[in-house]
């Protein structure tokens, strides 16, 4: 029965793929990585993109700093919940963490992971000895994305950020 729902989600977002590679060019798909034994899955390119393209999305909840310094009992558990041992977490120069560990692979039909690029927590590194083959770039959205796009963004803040907090109450 799991594999049923599993194979009928896959077959809509192989759907989904073909139809933007025949509008963009090319498209993503997360399929059994080519790594060898035990690299999971790998995020595969589907036609040309070209150097500039955006290739992904990193999806998952948005941890702040200040939250990350907290001892909370609700911020410690939730780092201790370690479901795999791929922990798909990214940290951010700014200090800023995104947690992707929850993030949906192939499932693209579900509130919040709308977005077919969703699937840069799945690109492997490359093997010893190898360049990659794409570049990580931090991405910053504001409140003034309008909602046709935001529905886009698969991010959240796990807890809101102090200086938003501050920012936004004060607007009047």
């Amino acid at each position: 029965e799991n594999f049923d729902f599993i194979r009928r989600y896959q077959t809509i977002n192989i759907c989904r793929s073909s139809l933007i590679r025949r509008k963009l060019g090319y498209s993503i798909l997360c399929l059994k990585s080519t790594f060898g034994r035990g690299a999971g899955r790998g995020v595969f390119v589907d036609g040309k993109a070209h150097m500039g393209d955006l290739v992904a999305f990193q999806p998952g909840e948005i941890w702040a700093k200040e939250h990350l310094l907290m001892e909370a009992p609700d911020v410690v558990a939730h780092f201790e919940d370690n479901e795999d041992d791929d922990c798909q977490t990214s940290l951010r120069f700014d200090g800023y963490l995104l947690d992707s560990r929850r993030s949906p692979v192939t499932v693209l039909t579900q509130e919040g992971s709308f977005n077919p690029w969703a699937l840069g927590h799945m690109v492997n590194h490359p093997n010893e000895g190898r360049w990659p083959n794409c570049q990580s770039l931090m991405l910053d959205f504001n409140e003034s994305l309008p909602r046709e796009l935001a529905v886009y963004i698969p991010n959240t803040y796990a807890r809101p950020t102090t200086w938003r907090s501050d920012i936004f109450s004060a607007r009047g």
